[in-house]
């Protein structure tokens, strides 16, 4: 239960963030820094909590989705638009945090991070 609240609660708030102005102002290089910080920590989020490389592709791809979801709903208020290049910085963002959930997590368990 508290995963599924955990879920809907980041659900909300990247959509919030996604909907209302810009509140990091007109840098383009920190709105994509900032999309790459959010999807790699959801990934790592992900990967560090299932085993099965399947479950996390799949996670991988809901993130994607949700993504691209997120910049076509943009399209829909007059203070945002969308941009391939927020897309792009979440195919990064969700690969680093694929390969970093990975390391920490085998680092976890193994109680190899040094």
């Amino acid at each position: 239960m508290k995963t599924i609240l955990l879920y809907c609660a980041l659900t909300i708030i990247i959509i919030i963030a996604a909907i209302t102005p810009d509140l990091i102002g007109e840098g383009y290089h920190a709105d994509k820094a900032l999309h790459l910080f959010i999807f790699s920590m959801a990934m790592v989020f992900f990967t560090f909590k299932h085993t099965s490389t399947k479950k996390r592709l799949l996670y991988a791809v809901i993130l994607l989705c949700f993504g691209i979801s997120i910049e076509l709903i943009q399209t829909l208020t007059p203070d945002r638009n969308a941009e391939i290049g927020d897309i792009v910085a979440d195919i990064i963002g969700i690969i680093y945090g694929f390969i970093t959930g990975y390391f920490l997590r085998r680092g976890y368990y193994n109680k190899a991070i040094v």
